[in-house]
């Protein structure tokens, strides 16, 4: 019984050396520190009661260990995400700088009337509007509608954000107040 107590010792000791020295430690203390007629070492014997307080504390020590290190992974992890949210702040700012005035009017009555579909003919000239926000498909959906206007058939566009460009910036925007660098 005790060769196969020091062969489970020594796989603890290899694994977690200073978690199992002081598991022992404490087993020990816990046992000198004992009534010699005690009801569980009278029950489980010394070695079992040496081995029961052994596996208590290392559990118990390993646990708090885990927490510890949860809680130093969490706070790393929030300082990551600042960081990435701050990046892409700066962003989005230095991209909606880069449109001109209508276009930047556009994209803010976006984000403040919930992504409502902008509708232009289809022969609009981008020229006006720049042309960035409108053409760059990664953030705008745009779909062709038709209209009837008495015996002439008018192609209109209709221009949204996508839902999660419209997600961020919205976030974004009621956060800070604005997305821009600049006052407009």
């Amino acid at each position: 019984m005790k060769s196969d107590i020091l062969v489970i010792v020594r796989a603890f000791l290899e694994k977690y050396f200073i978690t199992t020295i002081l598991s022992i430690v404490l087993a020990m203390v816990m046992y000198l520190l004992l009534p010699e007629k005690f009801f569980i070492t009278n029950r489980l014997g010394v070695i079992g009661f040496l081995v029961f307080v052994f596996l208590v504390m290392f559990l118990v020590i390993r646990f708090i260990i885990w927490g510890y290190e949860k809680l130093k992974n969490n706070k790393h992890e929030r300082e990551y995400d600042k960081k990435k949210e701050k990046e892409t702040y700066e962003e989005i700012k230095k991209f909606t700088d880069s449109l001109n005035e209508t276009e930047y009017e556009i994209l803010i009555r976006w984000v403040k009337n919930g992504n409502i579909p902008y509708v232009k003919n289809q022969s609009f000239d981008l020229g006006i509007y720049g042309g960035g926000l409108f053409t760059n498909f990664e953030i705008v959906n745009k779909t062709e509608i038709q209209e009837k206007d008495g015996e002439f058939l008018i192609t209109k566009m209709q221009y949204r954000l996508k839902d999660e460009i419209y997600e961020c910036l919205k976030y974004y925007y009621n956060k800070y107040g604005t997305i821009s660098n600049f006052k407009r």
